[in-house]
């Protein structure tokens, strides 16, 4: 055999040997990028799983709020329709307080300064105060007051 065919033998099983090398290091490392896109897969679909756990938890809650802002706010038309009809029945109330307080003073009406005479008496103001407001005598006060069954004695505040 000659030389050279030897050489090229040499040459062909090196060339050989390299393609071997080059194979088995692509294929490793073929294999070890497969293994890595594994993992990443693996942790996708452990993020969707998480995702949509999530998801769920938060439609949950979110349905529970809504519930119970609905039903706050039937308790708030509730309470509010209840203050209204406290209003209305206020109201009422106070219209019937001022006849009352209208017949009870009779003719006062007539008068508007015997009126607002009488309404002072009954808060509270003495005779005497009452007379320095209206700056007239308190013998006219005093007598006012008796026309319409309002004791002078009593009344405290000077």
């Amino acid at each position: 055999m000659p030389l050279n065919s030897h050489y090229y033998v040499v040459v062909q099983f090196a060339l050989l040997v390299v393609l071997l090398i080059a194979t088995v290091y692509f294929s490793t490392k073929y294999v070890r990028t497969q293994k890595k896109m594994m993992e990443y897969l693996k942790m996708l679909e452990s993020l969707a799983e998480t995702h949509a756990s999530l998801a769920q938890q938060f439609e949950r809650n979110l349905a529970e709020r809504e519930e119970i802002i609905k039903g706050l706010v039937k308790l708030l038309d509730e309470r509010i329709e209840a203050a209204r009809e406290l209003g209305e029945r206020l109201r009422e109330i106070s219209e019937s307080a001022m006849n009352v307080e209208k017949n009870a003073m009779g003719d006062i009406s007539v008068n508007p300064e015997h009126e607002k005479i009488v309404r002072l008496a009954r808060r509270g103001l003495s005779a005497r105060r009452i007379a320095q407001y209206f700056q007239k005598p308190l013998g006219e006060i005093e007598l006012i007051l008796g026309l319409y069954g309002i004791p002078t004695s009593d009344n405290p505040s000077d």
